[in-house]
Order: structure tokens, then C-alpha cells, then sequence
């Protein structure tokens, strides 16, 4: 029911146009600039699409903490539900650009206390 929810909406709940954006930030090798960067696309989506990615992040970070009953890692989650949050164009995608976008997903699932917080540290 979820995933149909996120199909049905007229856009991803990550706009196509950040896609590249998305891809820039996470090929970047330090963690500390590329959460920064990320954090700031993030912040720069409009503010029901910030809404509902923060709320969808927050509750994926809760159904990982029972990953040992459910088998729901962090990793796991992002693979399966990363073509219906971002709906890239499958037929131009390279394989290193899908990586990315799970590692994204991964990242906004494990580091959503960070990535969401409206303080600036």
C-alpha cells in the first residue's frame, strides 16, 4: 500500500530535477561534506515533499530498530524502496548512479536525526 501510495503521487517525493544534485553529493569521499550536502538538498525540497521525505526517513529508522526480528536493515529498506522515493528514468541510469541513490536512501534512513534537524551544527 505504501509503495502504491508513492507511485500514485504526479511527482517523486524527490523531484527529478535533484537528482544530479543527489548524485554530486554522494560521490563526494568525505562523510562529513557530503552529509552537509546532502542536508542542504534536502532542506531545499519544497516544503511538503521535506515533510513527507523526513516523515517516510523517520519511520524507516524505527523499523530498523527491530531489524533483528524483521531483516530490515538500513540497506535493505533503501534497495527496495529507492525506485518509488526518487523514480529515476531506469532506461538512462548507470549502475554506479543506482548505488548512489540506494546509498542516499541508506543514509537518510541511518542518519535522520542529522539530515532533518532544523539546527544549524
Amino acid at each position: 500500500a505504501f509503495k502504491s501510495f508513492l507511485k500514485l503521487l504526479p511527482e517523486p517525493v524527490i523531484p527529478n530535477s535533484l537528482q544530479s544534485a543527489l548524485h554530486d553529493a554522494m560521490v563526494h569521499v568525505d562523510a562529513n561534506d557530503r552529509l552537509a550536502r546532502l542536508r542542504q538538498i534536502l532542506h531545499d525540497l519544497p516544503p511538503h515533499n521535506l515533510a513527507v521525505v523526513k516523515r517516510i526517513m523517520f519511520h524507516l529508522n524505527r523499523v530498523t530498530e527491530y531489524s533483528k526480528e524483521n531483516l530490515m536493515e538500513a540497506r535493505n529498506l533503501a534497495l527496495v524502496l529507492f525506485p518509488t522515493i526518487i523514480r529515476p528514468d531506469f532506461t538512462r541510469l548507470e549502475m554506479s548512479s543506482q548505488m548512489y541513490f540506494i546509498l542516499f536512501i541508506q543514509t537518510c534512513i541511518e542518519k535522520c536525526d542529522y539530515l532533518f534537524s532544523t539546527d544549524q551544527n
